[in-house]
């Protein structure tokens, strides 16, 4: 079972994830996070597959998580793959979609395609 973190401030947000992974029943195991810091706790503890992101939170928005992943020894070695999810400018979402390996999907999640792309990175393929 992949075990995803899921690191977004807003509690619909987390009610709308569980929606979206419900039918994967048995192929994912979500963790949650309210902010960058319980975010980090988890990290500490668990080996994490993947990891998807809001970069807009308060009061340490996102972003600082995925410089920490870059640039924190441990957490680089582990070479966890990155999906952004947020409601951002269009030249917010072309500078990212520029960073290597991060991808970035607008909210409201379109859920084919965000499963899709959670299934590659994972090594996990959708029912």
């Amino acid at each position: 079972m992949k075990r995803i973190l899921i690191v977004e401030d807003e509690k619909s947000m987390h009610e709308v994830y569980q929606d979206i992974f419900l039918e994967e029943e048995g192929q994912y195991h979500l963790f949650f996070a309210f902010s960058v810091e319980e975010a980090l706790n988890i990290l500490s503890k668990e080996a994490i597959d993947l990891i998807v992101l809001d970069i807009i939170m308060e009061p340490i928005p996102g972003q600082y998580l995925y410089l920490k992943l870059m640039q924190d020894e441990d957490l680089k070695q582990r070479k966890i793959p990155v999906i952004i999810a947020s409601v951002l400018k269009k030249d917010m979402f072309e500078r990212l979609e520029n960073v290597g390996e991060v991808c970035v999907f607008e909210k409201p999640l379109a859920r084919e395609p965000f499963l899709k792309k959670v299934g590659e990175l994972t090594g996990a393929g959708t029912k």
